[in-house]
């Protein structure tokens, strides 16, 4: 079969195979596409997100949580300072950095445990996996945990073996974060042109957009070592979750036992535990088989997340606002049922799959759409969704569970400041232009099959508003 060529939305060649690709025409790309969308835009997030993600870390680990009011005319004294905190040369970082990468890796190579298939690409490629997640999560959580409780408390906050001592390298080791997410991606780059894995690839002719979007869907070294799986999961949720510890002890070690700090760390712990329990769930999701590994979703993932999305425990270290228990209690009892929720829609979901849909949901015969859709080498493919249970009140009815769960962990913080309130605010914007980019996705690729499975499941997010 001749080699082919697809452009998608967002302008990336896909070639479905290593050859050289046809010499049919492209479709001619728009300025839009070609200067905003490509290359300005990319561009600018490149630049103002690290710089953001220094800023915010500084401002709450260094300049008091608070201290924005003060910060007119001020601000590029603060950048300079937040650079020059951050560095790149804090040996003890590197060493933690470098270590948790080298863990991550090998966990992919060592821990085994069932193999599984992602859903196949456009060309007929199905990535395979070991599904070690939650093994790779528990002994990581044993070896962590063992750490912090080293010493309960420490009069000597400059004790290397002080959750505070480290809290306090927060910029620096946000600074290494940066620069080591840049490096990966840059590797990433020169390994998608050099010896693209296989699976979709391409570049789109524009080097700002190759390196932001990435050139490969799924780049590997050797059969096991899935670099997306190793930023994605093992190194970015991995590290949210080690930090959430770290801080909680922190606060400890700071201002004593709090029941805020408490409920919001519990929280987060379990949800990052759901998360490794249900990690092959997640390779199956729009950030692996539509994002390309590149600066979007691996530099995000290395850096974004241990940084911003652990924001809301960071600023409690030293704010940490009294509650009383039974407000503790209500806050995590409300947290948990939407971490709960968010996982009984997603296995609602796959039992469905599994089942081919007979099974039963919310005590009745699950509702389905059986679809077909003709995939890029022209063969008909099934598929089945899902119009019943948990899905048949939205098409995207996980993603409100996850946005209450976030909310949920930042409440206890309280309303002083609008800084623990970032992650969950992003996550919205997030998740509500994920929902537009999966109802395109499906759009195109089911046809009249997605428009009676919208007639049947009305709503796009939240059932009965949108």
């Amino acid at each position: 079969m001749a080699n082919s060529e697809t452009w998608t939305k967002r302008g990336v060649m896909h070639r479905t195979s290593r050859d050289s690709p046809s010499k049919g025409s492209s479709e001619t790309k728009s300025w839009y596409e070609k200067i905003l969308r490509q290359t300005l835009v990319p561009m600018l997030l490149m630049v103002v997100i690290p710089n953001t993600v220094v800023c915010i870390v500084y401002l709450v680990v260094e300049r008091g949580s608070n201290a924005m009011t003060n910060l007119s005319g001020d601000l590029p004294k603060f950048w300079r300072d937040a650079w020059t905190l951050a560095g790149v040369g804090d040996v003890e970082v590197w060493a933690v950095v470098l270590g948790l990468a080298t863990w991550a890796g090998l966990s992919l190579l060592f821990l085994g445990g069932r193999r599984y298939v992602g859903p196949p690409t456009h060309n007929g490629f199905c990535p395979e996996y070991v599904n070690s997640g939650f093994k790779y999560y528990l002994l990581s959580m044993l070896v962590f945990v063992n750490l912090l409780s080293y010493r309960h408390m420490l009069a000597d906050y400059s004790d290397v073996t002080s959750a505070w001592y480290w809290y306090k390298k927060m910029v620096p080791f946000t600074g290494a974060l940066i620069l080591f997410g840049f490096s990966v991606c840059i590797v990433l780059l020169v390994k998608g042109l050099i010896s693209p894995s296989p699976g979709e690839f391409g570049s789109s002719g524009n080097p700002v957009f190759d390196f932001y979007w990435g050139l490969e869907l799924y780049p590997r070294l050797g059969r096991w070592f899935d670099l997306k799986m190793w930023t994605n999961c093992r190194f970015g949720m991995l590290l949210w979750q080690l930090e959430v510890l770290l801080f909680w002890k922190a606060q400890v070690e700071y201002s004593g036992w709090n029941w805020a700090m408490a409920v919001t760390s519990i929280l987060q712990t379990v949800y990052i535990a759901k998360f490794f329990w249900w990690e092959d769930g997640y390779m199956k999701t729009i950030d692996i088989i539509v994002d390309h590994a590149g600066f979007y979703i691996c530099w995000g993932c290395i850096v974004f997340v241990p940084t911003f999305y652990t924001l809301t425990s960071m600023y409690m270290v030293e704010n940490a606002p009294s509650i009383n228990v039974e407000l503790a209690v209500a806050i995590f009892v409300t947290g948990l049922l939407m971490v709960g929720l968010n996982y009984w829609a997603d296995y609602q979901r796959k039992i469905a799959r599994e089942t081919d849909g007979k099974c039963c949901l919310w005590g009745k015969p699950a509702r389905v759409v059986r679809a077909s859709y003709v995939d890029a080498q022209g063969k008909s493919q099934k598929s089945l969704l899902l119009a019943s249970g948990f899905w048949g009140l939205s098409r995207h009815i996980n993603y409100v569970f996850e946005i209450l769960a976030a909310l949920s962990w930042e409440v206890p913080a309280s309303f002083e400041s609008f800084l623990p309130y970032l992650y969950v605010s992003f996550l919205l914007i997030l998740l509500i232009h994920r929902s537009f980019r999966d109802e395109e996705k499906c759009r195109r690729k089911y046809g009249h099959f997605w428009e009676a499975y919208s007639h049947i499941s009305r709503y796009q997010l939240l059932p009965g508003i949108f």
